[in-house]
């Protein structure tokens, strides 16, 4: 929302006006991403070597994903 805004308008505080705005909308908070909670459990114990993996995944940096 605020980089959209920004293509057409500027002034300062800009963002900081936004967020209250939007921390204030009724309707966006009945709209706002909310995840589905799951409970807790612990991985079951692999029986192979990578059976399963993990990865982290950091974005853009400098011009490359990582």
């Amino acid at each position: 929302m605020k980089q959209l805004a920004r293509r057409y308008c500027w002034w300062k505080n800009i963002d900081k006006d936004i967020e209250n705005l939007v921390k204030a909308c009724q309707p966006c908070a009945l709209v706002k991403k909310n995840p589905q909670k799951v409970p807790i459990h612990a991985w079951d114990e692999p029986m192979d070597n990578f059976e399963r993996i993990h990865i982290d995944y950091a974005g853009e940096f400098q011009g490359h994903h990582f």
